[in-house]
């Protein structure tokens, strides 16, 4: 089975002119969701993101959100969807279990 990294490559590799992720009037193709997504995982690696750590997204609705989801799968750790409009005890818990 292939993992969605290597589904989403493939599909780059097929599609890469055509829109990836469209919202509002903003448009991202897949090869630029693949170099968003490449670019802000080397960041990642960088700050020390690694494999089987988890990394909480907070980030109202986006066009880049996609390439946030997949930068981290890229470094091998998690990510926990955080929604900002839930209140901070439950953000808190959601962190603190997420250890």
């Amino acid at each position: 089975m292939d993992s969605i990294l290597s589904l989403f490559h493939q599909t780059v590799i097929k599609n890469a002119n055509k829109p990836a992720v469209i919202l509002n009037e903003q448009v991202l193709t897949y090869a630029q969701l693949e170099n968003i997504s490449n670019s802000l995982a080397a960041n990642f690696i960088q700050r020390g993101l690694a494999s089987g750590q988890v990394a909480a997204i907070m980030l109202r609705q986006s066009v880049y959100l996609p390439a946030l989801i997949l930068a981290v799968l890229k470094t091998g750790a998690a990510y926990l969807p955080l929604d900002a409009d839930y209140p901070s005890d439950r953000l808190s818990f959601m962190l603190h279990d997420a250890q």
